[in-house]
């Protein structure tokens, strides 16, 4: 909230002649939120610097109050953690969980992101493709195979690997995958149907497939 009322405030310097109108909406938050977002609007319009604490008589006048609407502990500082860790530029993400706060760089992101790619693209295409299994399938003793029961191929299983954006509606559950693998002829998700691929066990795998 800061930068964004600094950043107003210098835009209003350089075409308004300094001249610029705050408005708020809502109220959520009222006791954390809300009177730190106008202090800040009020440092940034006066150009005073922003103090290191929020006053500790106005945390003591309202922590009570806070409390009771389950908007405690008042913060100690005009800015969250993560506001004031993601102005460097080398954070990616920053989450706090009660008085705690974890944050990833970029470069750990990106490295993180891309050892997930290489995963993905290893286990659920190459492995699954030439050997038709994942260390789940291996485990359960099933197989990935195409309609005349050979190993699908790279592009086929990464097909349906992708489509459990499908599958995977609503995402806290895949529902659209479990009425599909329930309602289909063969048991099929979407992404099986789409790649012509069939998940069958490792006993029939070699064999066409008989639907």
């Amino acid at each position: 909230m800061g930068a964004a009322a600094r950043l107003v405030d210098s835009l209003a310097h350089q075409h308004a002649g300094g001249r610029w109108l705050a408005t708020g909406g809502g109220g959520y938050d009222v006791y954390r939120v809300v009177p730190r977002a106008w202090a800040h609007v009020w440092l940034a319009a006066n150009h005073a610097p922003v103090p290191a604490e929020t006053p500790a008589a106005w945390r003591d006048r309202w922590a009570e109050d806070a409390r009771r609407y389950g908007q405690s502990p008042m913060p100690d500082g005009f800015d969250d953690p993560c506001s004031v860790i993601e102005e460097d530029n080398d954070v990616y993400q920053c989450v706090q969980i009660g008085d705690r706060v974890y944050y990833t760089e970029a470069a750990a992101s990106a490295l993180g992101f891309a050892v997930a790619l290489a995963w993905f693209f290893g286990i659920y295409g190459i492995l699954q493709g030439l050997k038709g299994v994942t260390p789940g399938k291996a485990l359960l003793g099933v197989r990935t195979v195409d309609e005349q029961g050979g190993t699908p191929g790279i592009g086929k299983a990464l097909g349906r690997s992708v489509l459990w954006i499908v599958d995977g509606i609503p995402y806290c559950f895949p529902l659209v995958a479990v009425i599909t693998g329930f309602s289909t002829k063969g048991h099929r998700r979407v992404g099986d149907m789409a790649a012509k691929t069939f998940v069958v066990g490792k006993d029939d795998a070699g064999r066409p497939v008989t639907v």
